[in-house]
């Protein structure tokens, strides 16, 4: 039997960040297909921190406890602007990875033509890269989330639709939701307060549920229909919390992918947000509610580093409204949103991703 071919991977893990949580679940499903695709998976930890629950049983087994590896090269998935993503001194990298804002920091284009092959998940990325001046060979994985945890359910507000009699429906919900490290200010949770206010006033059939992490500085909206929740939620979780809502709003000026929109649309709720960035490989305006927007400098960490797009307040309160009052549209972006997003699964995020280390010869 011909020894295994050694994979080794650099990310961070964890399950409440999103590159910790979407390396994860790389690991997970690629650690399960070791014995049928021939290779032997080692994980060199930039970071690890899972809260309330141990570290994955298919996670611990391929993890190693020191950063540094003998491996001729390596897999580096983590974002760009951190210290843990220096490249490693005489190994071809291979940086899987995205940007938000229309434009690289300088050192990171520098450091990306050092790679091997820079990996990204969507046409968006690639486009901007290479405009970047980004040389290297760049390749596309699009990101993937396990489907079995995001299940559909009915809607609150429209039971068993479309045959609810409106006496029996529960108020209309609308849900937000972001972790706001590097990129609170681009987040736009703000916005979509201020968006639901607009949209409906005083209106007493209509709720917002905003969903934060625990070191999030949410203000309070002092408005009872808002609920504000900022605390660390396990996936189960979270899916319910998803199936709870009608739609989700997004309030993000750009994402190099957007886990939540797509965690929220494979539970069949349409999204309300910009049409711009990652978000475009699965969300649009038929499946969805594109929302206007304006380029805008960033700010906060993308200070000077380009534009994203801003949603307009107008148009956001405009396309919350045209949900709430048309329930047959609704209904119809419900499914559309669902067949997207869940044409994007880990397993298919993992055979690609194999398939572009293949063909450079690493694996």
């Amino acid at each position: 039997m011909n020894e295994k071919v050694m994979f080794p991977i650099r990310c961070r893990l964890d399950d409440f960040t999103g590159y910790g949580q979407y390396s994860a679940e790389v690991v997970r499903t690629l650690a399960g297909m070791q014995e049928t695709e021939g290779y032997a998976l080692r994980v060199f930890p930039i970071a690890k921190a899972f809260y309330g629950t141990p570290t994955p049983p298919e996670i611990e087994r391929v993890l190693t406890r020191c950063r540094n590896h003998a491996q001729m090269w390596e897999l580096l998935l983590y974002t760009l602007v951190v210290a843990g993503t220096d490249l490693t001194p005489g190994k071809p990298t291979v940086y899987f990875t995205m940007w938000e804002s229309t434009r690289l920091p300088q050192p990171v284009i520098e450091k990306l033509n050092r790679c091997a092959v820079v990996v990204v998940p969507c046409s968006w990325c690639a486009t901007l890269f290479s405009a970047a001046g980004v040389e290297t060979p760049i390749r596309i994985v699009p990101l993937g989330i396990p489907m079995g945890c995001y299940e559909p359910g009915s809607p609150p507000s429209l039971g068993s639709f479309p045959d609810s009699r409106p006496e029996t429906r529960q108020p209309f919900t609308f849900g937000t939701a972001a972790r706001f490290e590097g990129g609170g200010i681009r987040k736009g949770f703000d916005l979509v307060v201020k968006a639901f206010q607009q949209a409906f006033g005083n209106a007493p059939d209509v709720r917002l549920r905003v969903k934060a992490f625990a070191d999030c500085p949410v203000r309070s909206a002092e408005d009872p229909r808002i609920e504000i929740v900022s605390a660390h939620w396990t996936r189960p979780t979270l899916a319910a919390w998803y199936q709870s809502l009608d739609v989700f709003v997004s309030g993000s000026g750009s994402e190099g992918w957007g886990l939540h929109q797509q965690e929220a649309m494979a539970c069949g709720r349409p999204v309300v947000g910009v049409h711009f960035g990652g978000v475009t490989e699965f969300f649009n305006p038929v499946n969805g509610y594109a929302v206007d927007y304006r380029l805008t400098p960033g700010q906060g960490v993308y200070n000077g580093l380009g534009v994203y797009a801003l949603p307009e307040l107008e148009s956001m309160a405009a396309q919350m409204r045209l949900a709430y009052e048309n329930r047959e549209l609704l209904g119809m972006k419900s499914v559309l949103a669902r067949q997207s997003a869940r044409a994007f699964t880990m397993e298919n995020s993992a055979h690609r991703l194999l398939a572009v280390l293949r063909e450079f010869r690493f694996l």
